[in-house]
């Protein structure tokens, strides 16, 4: 992937569709002269795995998300050398985020400095003195323009708010110019007590306030397909599920295969019938019925003596009333991943509907009798082998990991420090605490901070000496 061009150019759609032709035809197996059916829209397929989709990305959209970069780099770093001289030459009265340019102006600054998404240039004030901070700046809290001239504010600074003395807020003047709910929120701001601080501007989506392509990507296509997401539900699957998929402990191409069975994708008779390509209709399992997703994997005879004959003993005739895609979901929903016992069962579910597929297959293009004995070996084969496998591997880390706990006990440690930190993200306060041991468990010294407060240390012992290895 051109990273460095994607990073600084428009690239045009034609050449980004080009690209998404490219993955899309590995995706789906492609071979010279050999063309496969895309059986799930594009869109779908690159919506991220807890909504639905693989993740894989689109590149028009990675190309808005990394431009956009550019412009927080100038916001930095105003004292760079690509912010002199772009800002000397297009941008020497206006700030950035007043910038209009002009027809005749560079097309690649205008790609930088125009958003493509508005959102990815809403920034968020790190507030040092607050004299660089107007109250009309856009990425400040907007308070109704005639309460500003009733309080001779119309020109003022977020310095008016702000006890200097204190570095505290003027919590009477805030609850005047703003509503509650926005007053509660300034409230909990915090203000820096270095002296002689600056006040930054900062990316408004991540905790640290530095610009990050991955979070703007999400935000750009959350943006496009905002219907994606409805009451915690993606393509009429509930989201808790999807993130499930990807933790059942099993080969990708199984997991694939759940994915796509959840989307209706499999080319099953009734799907290719939809799709216009002439088939035919019946069963080549049973014979009877038309092969439908539903039919094959629940209702047919065939399917019904697998699940009732393996380890699972399913009656999925009690099932009749759900489809394959809701009795999966059931199946995710009921069983939590996180649970050896639970992981169990849905390797066991996972695999007794690859193995019902793979036997499908097998009649259809290689002449095989239809047999459910053969299905049952096979998956159950199957189920021991990757079992082994993840189990054999866990061990290992398992086993690595108390080989470096007993490295680390082993040596002649004198002092033990413990540090814990934690972040609201609703108030955005952070805090730190820490603790020095000795190694027989008696307490040295704690101490920490939170934003906004003065670090505090408490010792219990100030007189020892400890001698300490490797710190």
């Amino acid at each position: 992937m051109p990273l460095y061009s994607f990073s600084c150019l428009k690239i045009p759609e034609t050449i980004c569709n080009k690209l998404d032709a490219i993955t899309r035809t590995f995706w789906w197996g492609h071979d010279l002269g050999d063309r496969k059916l895309h059986l799930i829209s594009w869109d779908k397929i690159c919506q991220p795995k807890c909504r639905g989709g693989i993740g894989l990305k689109k590149f028009s959209l990675v190309n808005q998300a990394m431009i956009t970069k550019q412009f927080w780099r100038i916001q930095h770093n105003l004292n760079s050398l690509l912010a002199r001289t772009f800002q000397r030459k297009y941008c020497t009265s206006n700030s950035l985020r007043d910038y209009n340019p002009k027809p005749n102006h560079s097309w690649i600054w205008k790609t930088v400095v125009v958003p493509q998404n508005s959102s990815l240039h809403q920034g968020k004030w790190l507030i040092g003195s607050g004299h660089h901070i107007p109250l009309i700046h856009p990425d400040w809290y907007q308070a109704p323009d005639h309460i500003l001239r009733e309080n001779n504010l119309s020109n003022g600074t977020v310095a008016d708010l702000i006890d200097q003395e204190t570095k505290s807020w003027k919590v009477e003047v805030v609850r005047k110019l703003y509503h509650p709910q926005v007053a509660k929120e300034i409230l909990l701001l915090p203000i820096s007590r270095i002296p002689n601080m600056e006040d930054k501007i900062l990316w408004k989506h991540s905790n640290s306030g530095d610009y990050k392509v991955k979070r703007a990507y999400q935000l750009v296509l959350k943006d496009l397909y905002p219907s994606a997401t409805h009451n915690h539900r993606c393509f009429g699957i509930a989201n808790e599920v999807w993130e499930r998929i990807w933790k059942v402990k099993l080969p990708l191409k199984i997991l694939n295969f759940i994915w796509k069975l959840l989307h209706g994708s499999l080319p099953v008779f009734e799907v290719l019938i939809n799709r216009g390509i002439t088939v035919s209709t019946k069963c080549i399992l049973c014979n009877e019925e038309e092969e439908s997703l539903n039919h094959l994997f629940l209702k047919c005879h065939f399917a019904r003596a697998v699940w009732h004959g393996s380890n699972l003993e399913i009656r999925t005739s009690d099932c009749f009333n759900l489809s394959i895609n809701q009795w999966v979901e059931t199946c995710l929903l009921q069983n939590d991943p996180r649970n050896p016992i639970r992981m169990g069962l849905l390797q066991s579910i996972f695999t007794t509907l690859w193995s019902i597929w793979n036997h499908r297959n097998l009649v259809l293009h290689q002449g095989k009798d239809p047999n459910p004995m053969e299905v049952l070996l096979t998956s159950q084969s199957l189920l021991c082998r990757y079992q082994k496998v993840f189990n054999s591997s866990q061990r290992q880390r398992s086993s690595s990991r108390q080989q470096n706990q007993q490295q680390f006990t082993n040596q002649d440690w004198q002092l033990v420090i413990k540090v814990a930190a934690s972040i609201n993200r609703k108030t955005k306060r952070s805090g730190y605490a820490y603790e020095a041991t000795k190694v027989d468990g008696s307490d040295l010294f704690t101490g920490g901070t939170s934003c906004g407060k003065k670090p505090f240390c408490l010792a219990s012992s100030t007189n020892n000496q400890v001698g300490t290895r490797g710190l």
